[in-house]
């Protein structure tokens, strides 16, 4: 997968040097692209990328903070609209917390040709209450960019973007933006609403799951979808009234058979095949939840981690066989140590069977 990073490249950064000279009064284009392009180019990381390219706007341009911004908004409608236009927002969130009024006019409008979840970080932190009035009334704006803005821009754990600690501590203000949208035709803000749930859930697991069997009884048309990738957290915790929620009930009456895998010496970047039959010996149709749960050998000590495989009903006295694959492929996410293992079969959050084994390093 190309690296994300590699969005902000050399092609757009040329891109936006002629546009800014178009419609930035008193911008060095050719400065601008030296002061970016430079050796230490490949080596930055994406958010010191978009912050690097933000500053340079800034140290090539001659003019205030309101002509610079302005130049911004009339630029943003002719370049392709996606993630790389975060860069107007990053804009912001470097040189504008001191012009508050201004910069928030300008995030309104920067925000529909990308995003500036990044960007209102700082403004929630020195202003929360003021900020969190206006995220409000973009909960209810036609735009839809805007509508996920409130929600995204607000979610307590945001990666890439840093916690807001007292938003964490208490999320009160976060919740009437969550109600707003809990009904949203887009899954674009559908998804930005679920994700502020599942971050608020891992600190306050009690209103959110309260949260959710509210919204679940009132069973409208995009409720149920949030509220089950809200919980996905609590879910693979697990959480008993979490998954009783979602009428996974006890697993007594679940049982595993015939599991294996097929190499117990995998190596590093290869893959493995597990198999394992599920059996409901109860009388009647259990809705299920299936897992595996891999126990990872750490720099320090372990570390699990689960995926979901499937969810389904099975019938009273029925049974049903499994077989997957897990790759040890090295991950920007995960990176691997050789080792001891352990992966388990977990059936409505309850662990059915367990085989160890060991991870090598040797590619040969």
């Amino acid at each position: 997968m190309e690296p994300l990073k590699n969005f902000v490249n050399k092609t757009v950064i040329e891109a936006y040097a002629s546009e800014l000279e178009k419609q930035l009064k008193g911008f060095d284009s050719t400065k601008f692209k030296n002061l970016i392009l430079t050796k230490a180019w490949e080596q930055r990381k994406l958010m010191d990328r978009i912050h690097h390219v933000a500053e340079s706007i800034q140290l090539a341009t001659k003019g205030s903070f309101d002509e610079i911004v302005e130049g911004l908004e009339k630029a943003a409608p002719n370049l392709p609209s996606g993630f790389e236009q975060i860069i107007f927002p990053a804009y912001i969130k470097l040189f504008g917390l001191e012009h508050y009024d201004r910069s928030l006019r300008a995030l309104e409008h920067l925000t529909q040709y990308s995003t500036g979840e990044f960007a209102i970080r700082p403004f929630l932190k020195a202003y929360p209450d003021k900020t969190m009035g206006q995220m409000l009334k973009w909960s209810k704006h036609k735009n839809e960019h805007l509508r996920r803005f409130s929600s995204e821009g607000s979610r307590p754990r945001l990666p890439w973007g840093g916690n807001l600690p007292d938003f964490i501590k208490d999320p009160s203000l976060i919740l009437p933006i969550l109600e707003n949208l809990r009904n949203d035709d887009s899954l674009y803000v559908r998804k930005s609403v679920a994700n502020n749930l599942n971050d608020i859930s891992k600190d306050h697991s009690d209103l959110v799951l309260e949260i959710a069997a509210r919204w679940q009884k009132e069973h409208q048309k995009h409720t149920d979808w949030i509220i089950k990738h809200a919980l996905r957290s609590l879910l693979k915790k697990p959480h008993p009234k979490a998954l009783e929620l979602f009428g996974y009930g006890k697993p007594s009456s679940l049982l595993v058979g015939a599991f294996s895998i097929s190499k117990t010496s995998p190596k590093m970047g290869e893959a493995f095949q597990f198999n394992f039959n599920l059996e409901n010996s109860s009388d009647v149709l259990q809705k299920i939840r299936v897992e595996y749960v891999i126990d990872f050998k750490k720099k320090r000590g372990s570390a699990e981690k689960v995926f979901q495989i499937s969810e389904f009903e099975l019938g009273a006295a029925s049974s049903k066989e499994f077989s997957e694959k897990h790759s040890f492929q090295e991950l920007s996410t995960r990176k691997h140590y050789p080792g001891k293992h352990a992966i388990s079969i977990r059936l409505n959050g309850a662990i059915k069977d367990r085989i160890e084994f060991e991870l090598i390093s040797d590619y040969k």
